[in-house]
């Protein structure tokens, strides 16, 4: 399965810090352990996941 020690996609390792990477990591094999195994839907449910958190954090009062 990808992503336990492969690199991440540029796109994810260039541009999100370390805990975002691992946050990515975690819900990309959440997917492929969750039986989807179409490694191109993983990797949406995985973007989808951290945006949803980010939209909620925003949105929570400060």
């Amino acid at each position: 399965m990808p992503y336990r020690s492969d690199p991440l996609p540029d796109r994810v390792s260039d541009h999100l810090p370390e805990s975002v990477r691992q946050a990515y990591r975690d819900a990309f094999l959440n997917a492929c352990e969750r039986g989807n195994r179409d490694e191109q839907r993983a990797h949406q449910i995985a973007w989808a996941a951290l945006k949803e958190h980010y939209r909620s954090c925003t949105r929570a009062p400060h």
